[in-house]
């Protein structure tokens, strides 16, 4: 490689000058080219381009040349950056813009799971993408609708909340308003609640089958009639109130005033901890989920549906130890919500062991492990990414550390039933 020839170097040295087409290439290229090894960093090549003023970069071994980095790649390599990302979020001003902002999530996490990233950190990162959508997403609506006639927080259920989500999530939302919201309030935050539902719905987070959006009535409510409904569910735990358990329970503050949040959950710490009754019908219903193994430590598959001869790695795996580390904390009185945090906290009271906690915490991150970069496989290969692993494609030791990490959930569960149900169902 002797030089390199730009459109930039057709601009100022051939049509700026004059020089016909006729021109020998020696005469206008740049040589030698400024090169850079393929082995170096990226902002090393972000470093040279700046300091030489150029746009390309080719990339060489010796004299060999090998390809080339340009500042499109650098913008490209950019938006697989976590800040980069949630900056370019916070400076759109319309959904279309949002849409557009959000066909690089995958990309994002896709990297991440190519650099070995734990679960714990995709799902912080998934998350803190998916809160900046709903902000961004509020700050419009409000944009065109005005201020709120009351002050309201945005609530998230679920994986958000628990700032645990994967590639694969839908919505999981509700409006909580000041005790001061009138009825004629209602057409504002009817509005606001479809401006952000609709535009989160466009960039990729599918509306709720359930309907638990807060597009739904039924999800908007003042404080009062919030702490209504929870004290309702956790004093009289009808099999419904225990299938939103699941759901309501893991809550967090997304945007506006976060004083009603905490004083909502406040009241429902308070009123489930020294209730037996409602945890033992919480940990009932949470073991109709258990580990797919069977007798001789053998993988029991999915038989049904397209995901037959699969194991289900959500359901059957994270989830279980979502529902037991939510248990513990409503008992304990925690008021954290993500999964990981919940069984550190609770291996400080005499519910579970140190050692058990620690084990706990270990199967559910390698489960979540597994889930993610199954899921961060199938984005590499543009396949839609979902929660079903074949067992044959693992290797012999990852399947016996896989059933081991199964074996300890078991473990937890038996505990739990034990610690909750003896004495009451």
């Amino acid at each position: 490689m002797v030089g390199i020839v730009t459109d930039r170097d057709l601009r100022a040295r051939v049509i700026q000058e004059g020089r016909s087409g006729e021109t020998h290439i020696g005469e206008v290229m740049t040589s030698p080219p400024v090169t850079i090894e393929p082995n170096a960093y990226l902002f090393e090549a972000v470093m040279q381009m700046s300091e030489h003023n150029i746009h390309h970069l080719p990339v060489a071994e010796g004299t060999r040349p090998l390809g080339i980095v340009t500042t499109t790649d650098v913008v490209k390599a950019q938006k697989s950056d976590p800040v980069y990302m949630i900056s370019e979020i916070s400076r759109q001003k319309t959904v279309e813009g949002l849409e557009k902002t959000s066909h690089d999530i995958p990309e994002l996490l896709r990297n991440l799971v190519g650099m070995d990233t734990g679960a714990d950190e995709i799902g912080r990162v998934a998350t803190t993408a998916s809160d900046a959508f709903t902000r961004q997403l509020i700050k419009q609506a409000q944009a065109k609708l005005g201020e709120a006639p009351v002050p309201f927080v945005w609530l998230a259920f679920g994986s958000q909340a628990r700032k645990e989500q994967t590639a694969h999530t839908d919505q999981d939302n509700a409006l909580l308003l000041s005790d001061d919201v009138r009825p004629e309030h209602d057409e504002y935050f009817s509005a606001l609640a479809t401006y952000v539902c609709d535009g989160l719905n466009v960039c990729g987070y599918e509306y709720c089958r359930g309907e638990i959006m807060a597009t739904n009535p039924r999800w908007r409510r003042s404080l009062t009639r919030w702490r209504e409904l929870f004290l309702r569910w956790i004093n009289t735990p009808s099999p419904e109130a225990l299938m939103h358990s699941s759901i309501f329970f893991d809550m967090r503050g997304v945007y506006g005033d976060t004083g009603l949040v905490e004083a909502l959950r406040q009241t429902i710490l308070e009123a489930s901890a020294h209730n037996g009754i409602f945890l033992a019908c919480l940990a009932e219903n949470a073991l109709k989920l258990s580990p797919p193994l069977g007798f001789f430590r053998q993988f029991v598959l999915e038989r049904n549906g397209e995901h037959g001869h699969a194991l289900d790695l959500k359901h059957r795996g994270v989830v279980p130890i979502i529902d037991i580390a939510r248990i513990y904390a409503l008992t304990a009185g925690i008021a954290n919500v993500n999964t990981m945090e919940r069984l550190a906290r609770v291996a400080d009271t005499d519910l579970l062991t140190a050692q058990d906690a620690r084990e706990l915490r270990d199967a559910y991150e390698y489960i979540a492990n597994l889930r993610v970069r199954h899921q961060g496989a199938q984005l590499a290969k543009g396949e839609e990414p979902d929660n079903y692993l074949q067992p044959d494609h693992l290797s012999d030791l990852v399947r016996h550390q896989l059933r081991d990490a199964f074996e300890l959930v078991n473990n937890a569960q038996a505990a739990v039933k034990m610690k909750f149900t003896g004495g009451y169902l």
